[in-house]
C-alpha cells in the first residue's frame, strides 16, 4: 500500500502574493452534511425569534426578508430560539458571524418518512415511487473532477455514516442503479496516515488492476452472449478496483493528528448506548474524526445521520411516537431538548473545532468549508414545507453569513393537516440543494438531470393535506430553481 511522507502542509499565506491573489479561489473545499430523524419541532420553538429583519427585496413574485443573526444573554447563555441556544462561550459573536438561518424550503410532494435530505428524494416510505431515487449531492461532490481536483492525498471520497448518502452503482462514469453508500469500519484508520509510513524502496509492484484488466477487457469487449446487467456489474466491479488502486498510492501527512478517544459504548456500537451523554460523545467523536480527516487531507466530504438524544433521556425513548403527537406539552419539549442538544454539543462543536484552526492569510477551515444540519421532516411529522436549514461556514466566500433568511410567501400558507400551526409556502429544496453544489464547485452540467435548474425530481401535489393551489403558488418558485439565491449567495 502506499505510504506518506514527513512533510510541512501547505500554507498557502506563504505563496508569492501574485499567486496568492490570482483569480478566483481553486484552493480545497469542505462539506458537511448532518440530519437528524423526525423533526416536528414548532416553528416558535426552532426559528430565531431575536431576528430583527431589516432588509427586503421583491423576489419569485414575494418579498423575501433578511436580517442579521442577534442572539440574547440569559443567564450566560446566547439565545436565538428554544432549539438554537448555547453557551455564551461556545455561541460567541465571531461564531454567530459565520451561521445562517434559512427558512422556506419545500419539498411540495408528500414524502412522509424519508431519507431524502441530502437530494435522493426518491427514497421515501410514502411517496408510493412516485419521484426518481437520485444520487445525494455528497456523491456527485465525491465522483466530480471540478470538487476532487486533485486526488493524490485523498484515501476517501466521502466518509457517510447512516442512511443518508446514495450513489450510483458505477460513480465514476454516472451510471447504473441508485443505490446506499454506507461508511463500515473505523473511519479514523480510514483517513489516518503513520507519520513513519513511509514510501517503500524496491522493485515496483504489478498493479491491482492490470492483473485483471487484461481478462476484463478480453471478456468485455468479446463476443460472448454478456447480458446488460451483467455488463453494468462487470463495470462497477472495475470501477472499485480502480478507486482500490487510487487509494493504495496515496501519499499524505496528517502531523501531530491524534485520534479522538472511544468510550466502550462507542466501541460496542449505536444498539447499546445507554443515554444521552453516551449518545452525545458518539456524535462528537464523528466530528473529532471529521476535523481529523480534514486536517490530514485524506477526506472532505462528510454525511451524518444524527442520533435523537437530549438531557435525561434514554436513547431509547420513542421519538416517532413523540413527533407524531408533537401538540402534547411534554412531547414538545423532549424535541425541542434533543435538536437543541444537537445544535450545541454536535454541530457548534464541529464548528468552532474548524474555526480555530487557521487555514491561511486570517481564514479559518470553517471559512472553506459549508456545513449543514437539517432534519428528517420540518414543524410537523410527515410534512415537509419549511424544512430547517442551518449553515456554518461561507464555502470560501460564496456565501454571505451571520444571516437569518426568510424565502416564504408570508400572506400564504398551506393550511394544516396536524393540530400543529399552519406553515407557509416558500422556494424549493431543490433550489437549496443546487446552491451547496454550486459553492462547492460542481458544474450545472452534472446535476441537473431534469432541466429544471434544481436538483432532484420534482413534483408539485397537494398530497401534505393542506388547501393551497400549489400548482399555481409554486409557478414562481418553479420558474427561479436555477438562480442563485439573492441574500445568502454573495453577489445574488
Amino acid at each position: 500500500m502506499g505510504g506518506a511522507t514527513l512533510a510541512l502542509p501547505f500554507l498557502p499565506s506563504l505563496l508569492p502574493r501574485v499567486a496568492a491573489d490570482a483569480g478566483p479561489d481553486t484552493g480545497p473545499r469542505f462539506f458537511i452534511a448532518m440530519q437528524n430523524q423526525q423533526g416536528a419541532v414548532f416553528e416558535t420553538r426552532r426559528v430565531p425569534q431575536t431576528t430583527i429583519f431589516d432588509e427586503q427585496r421583491t423576489y419569485a413574485e414575494r418579498t423575501i426578508h433578511r436580517g442579521r443573526l442577534n442572539a440574547d444573554l440569559r443567564d450566560g447563555r446566547a439565545f436565538l430560539s428554544d432549539v438554537l441556544q448555547a453557551d455564551a462561550g461556545t455561541l460567541t459573536p465571531s461564531l454567530l458571524d459565520k451561521l445562517n438561518y434559512l427558512q422556506g424550503f419545500d419539498i411540495p410532494t408528500y414524502i412522509g418518512h424519508n431519507a431524502a435530505a441530502f437530494g435522493n428524494l426518491g427514497n421515501n416510505h410514502q411517496g408510493g415511487g412516485k419521484l426518481d431515487e437520485t444520487p445525494s449531492i455528497d456523491q456527485l461532490m465525491a465522483w466530480s473532477p471540478s470538487f476532487y481536483r486533485d486526488l493524490s492525498t485523498i484515501k476517501e471520497r466521502s466518509i457517510n455514516w447512516g442512511h443518508l448518502a446514495y450513489g450510483f452503482s458505477n460513480p465514476a462514469s454516472r451510471s447504473g442503479a441508485v443505490q446506499k453508500v454506507r461508511f463500515s469500519g473505523n473511519a479514523f484508520n480510514a483517513i489516518y496516515v503513520e507519520p513513519d509510513d513511509v514510501t517503500r524502496e524496491g522493485p515496483a509492484r504489478p498493479l491491482l488492476v492490470d492483473r485483471v484488466l487484461e481478462n476484463y477487457r478480453r471478456l468485455r469487449d468479446s463476443d460472448q452472449r454478456l447480458s446488460a446487467g451483467d455488463r453494468r456489474r462487470l463495470d462497477a466491479h472495475m470501477e472499485r478496483l480502480f478507486e482500490l488502486q487510487r487509494r493504495s498510492a496515496v501519499v499524505a501527512s496528517c502531523g501531530d493528528v491524534s485520534e479522538p478517544a472511544r468510550t466502550d459504548s462507542f466501541q460496542r456500537g449505536r444498539s447499546n448506548l445507554d443515554g444521552s451523554f453516551q449518545a452525545e460523545r458518539h456524535q462528537k467523536i464523528h466530528m473529532e474524526t471529521i476535523v481529523a480527516g480534514i486536517l490530514c487531507g485524506t477526506c472532505r466530504l462528510w454525511t451524518i445521520g444524527l442520533d435523537n438524544c437530549a438531557p435525561g433521556q434514554m436513547a431509547g425513548r420513542d421519538f416517532h411516537h413523540r413527533a407524531h403527537n408533537n401538540d402534547i406539552p411534554e412531547h414538545q419539549q423532549d424535541l425541542v431538548d434533543a435538536n437543541q442538544t444537537i445544535f450545541e454539543e454536535v454541530f457548534l462543536h464541529l464548528a468552532k473545532e474548524l474555526d480555530a484552526i487557521e487555514y491561511g492569510d486570517g481564514a479559518t477551515y470553517l471559512d472553506r468549508s459549508l456545513i449543514f444540519w437539517t432534519n428528517e421532516n420540518s414543524h410537523n411529522a410527515h410534512h415537509n414545507i419549511d424544512m430547517p436549514v442551518v449553515t456554518a461556514g461561507s464555502a470560501c466566500g460564496h456565501f454571505e453569513t451571520g444571516y437569518h433568511v426568510d424565502y416564504r410567501i408570508r400572506e400564504l400558507d398551506t393550511g394544516s393537516w396536524s393540530r400543529a400551526p399552519r406553515a407557509k409556502l416558500g422556494l424549493f429544496y431543490h433550489q437549496l440543494l443546487a446552491n451547496m453544489l454550486d459553492a462547492m464547485g460542481v458544474p450545472k452540467a452534472e446535476y441537473d438531470l431534469y432541466g429544471h435548474g434544481g436538483y432532484g425530481d420534482l413534483l408539485i401535489d397537494d398530497t401534505q393535506r393542506g388547501d393551497a393551489d400549489y400548482r399555481r403558488d409554486y409557478a414562481a418558485a418553479e420558474r427561479v430553481m436555477g438562480q442563485a439565491l439573492p441574500f445568502w449567495v454573495r453577489g445574488a
